[in-house]
């Protein structure tokens, strides 16, 4: 009987809507789940592609540094706004960041850049239009806000410094959630 409760709690804990980003349990301390890296189906999750990707190599290796690839190969979903290597270079941090010393640094900025829950530019462009608003705001795992607009076809994502980059390559599907490739590295508060 008890066995049979679990699966029934465990199915439906599966079947739950999942939170919207105002809902979200903010963390900025990596997961250390150690789960599957195909997902069923043979989609990839967003840390195993990260590592396959060409245009996100400091990314992967930061990933895995501060404890994150674990975390985005948990169940998600999440939205993740990846920064590209030319992103990494453009910042101020990054030779502070690549070293050890700064791996909490790390943590923040990269928790900055993860979304509770799958967030494609569809969603922006219908919440827009639906509310008549400009701008659409993302709570990150840091409890800290991304601001989402759009210039005639470009998706601008604004940080908490007024920092801004560009989604350059968007909504690609993941396994346990979605990615957004951006032109620049987001820096909370």
């Amino acid at each position: 009987m008890m066995k049979k409760i679990g699966i029934l709690a465990l199915f439906l804990y599966s079947c739950a809507p999942t939170q919207s980003p105002s809902k979200s349990t903010p963390s900025t301390t990596p997961a250390s789940t150690d789960t599957p890296a195909v997902a069923s189906g043979g989609r990839t999750n967003i840390s195993d592609q990260t590592n396959q990707s060409n245009t996100h190599t400091i990314l992967a290796k930061a990933l895995k540094e501060s404890g994150f690839a674990n975390t985005l190969k948990g169940a998600g979903p999440f939205t993740f706004f990846a920064p590209t290597d030319s992103a990494f270079y453009k910042s101020d941090e990054m030779p502070a960041l690549t070293q050890p010393q700064e791996v909490p640094k790390l943590r923040k900025i990269l928790a900055y850049h993860i979304v509770p829950g799958m967030w494609y530019t569809q969603n922006f462009q219908q919440m827009m239009d639906d509310k008549g608003i400009k701008r659409v705001e993302l709570k990150t795992m840091t409890a800290q806000l991304l601001t989402v607009t759009k210039q005639d076809t470009l998706w601008i994502i604004t940080d908490a410094n007024g920092n801004r980059a560009s989604i350059i390559d968007a909504n690609l599907k993941r396994s346990n959630g979605v990615v957004h490739s951006i032109n620049a590295l987001l820096e909370p508060k």
